[in-house]
């Protein structure tokens, strides 16, 4: 509502004038109450007061950046953050145009590791474009990416997962 003031002033501008062209005795001087063009000159004036009000309605809320939204995810998630028992988010960072978690799997060996990380990328081929989280995120034009890692063995390759909004349809 950064316009309010405009919009106020337009209206009450508009008033005055509507009133002069009606002929009120508040207004001086008294030659110019009654002309018929104030009345009009009036009125566009205060469409003009409502219409930056609508206006402003309607013009949406610019697209935030992937800096914005993993700052704003590190604010509200501390981490690391366990999951569940064994996946745990590590760190949530802003590469360009995308947004990359970072996650460690406790597991038990690499073939553990490698079966958790199949289950974790057929979740997301069925459901990781669609999902409410990743959708929203999605559609502004942010991609997603997500780094699985084995915890405690940085030798194992980590598994990567990518949603991108052309290929999630948006």
């Amino acid at each position: 509502m950064e316009h309010l003031f405009d919009a106020i002033i337009g209206l009450v501008v508009g008033g005055y004038f509507v009133a002069l062209g009606l002929g009120a005795k508040f207004v001086r001087p008294a030659a110019l109450r009654g002309k018929k063009a104030f009345i009009i000159l009036g009125a566009l004036i205060m469409l003009g007061g409502v219409s930056i009000v609508v206006l402003e309605q309607q013009v949406p809320p610019p697209a935030p950046t992937p800096q914005q939204v993993a700052e704003g995810i590190r604010q509200m998630i501390p981490l690391p953050k366990q999951l569940d028992t064994t996946t745990r988010l590590d760190t949530v960072e802003a590469d360009e145009g995308k947004i990359v978690y970072r996650f460690s799997i406790t597991a038990t060996d690499p073939d553990d590791f490698a079966r958790q990380a199949a289950t974790v990328r057929r979740r997301m081929e069925q459901i990781g474009c669609h999902y409410d989280n990743n959708r929203n995120l999605l559609q502004a034009g942010i991609g997603l990416e997500m780094i699985y890692t084995m915890l405690g063995r940085a030798e194992i390759e980590p598994v990567k997962i990518e949603l991108t909004p052309k290929e999630c349809g948006y």
